[in-house]
């Protein structure tokens, strides 16, 4: 068995396990991938001073582009969270909701976090006038992001949900819409 299947096994596991376990692990989990996100945004300002890169024009246009991503970064990544607790689940891999998740954001892209989160740290980096956190390690951040949803996020789901989450896969795009229907956006 390859790597990323003994983690894909691990993951399912304890996603499967007993709901206390779950839960406990779930806040660790969290506050580590936010205090992460805190120390890369830090870091970023960090190695753009210490290389002297960092923009310091521009600042209107910076705010004028920065803000509406970082806003609508925010709102998409608290709509999931919504759609995750209505179900009784984190976004944390090890204490999944139980059902699969295929209205609201989830309609029109698989993983509407995520691209939510693309779409603040963007606009964090524009708006910091980091030019390590908008070219580096923004992109960073999709790239694993990336690795992680396609070798293990998506063959466990398959595990959990088979079928349906196949014809969910299907139907759905990755991370962001190639087209949007709005009746498709019900909170069901």
């Amino acid at each position: 068995m390859s790597f990323s299947g003994k983690i894909v096994n691990i993951i399912h596991r304890w996603a499967t396990g007993p709901a206390t376990r779950r839960w406990a692990v779930s806040v660790v989990g969290m506050l580590t991938f936010l205090a992460m996100c805190v120390v890369v945004i830090w870091g970023s300002t960090k190695v753009d001073a210490l290389i002297g890169i960092r923009v310091t024009g521009f600042s209107t246009l910076r705010q004028i582009l920065g803000w509406p991503l970082v806003a609508f970064g925010f709102i998409l990544i608290y709509w999931t969270l919504i759609f995750f607790f209505r179900k009784r689940g984190t976004p944390f891999p090890l204490n999944p909701p139980r059902n699969l998740i295929t209205s609201g954001p989830y309609a029109v892209s698989r993983n509407p976090m995520l691209g939510g989160g693309f779409i603040w740290s963007f606009g964090i980096g524009l708006l910091l006038g980091s030019i390590t956190l908008f070219l580096i390690a923004t992109p960073v951040f999709i790239a694993i992001f990336t690795i992680f949803v396609t070798r293990i996020e998506e063959p466990e789901l398959q595990m959990r949900f088979g079928q349906a989450y196949l014809r969910y896969k299907s139907k759905v795009p990755r991370f962001f819409p190639t087209r949007c229907r709005r009746d498709t956006w019900s909170q069901t």
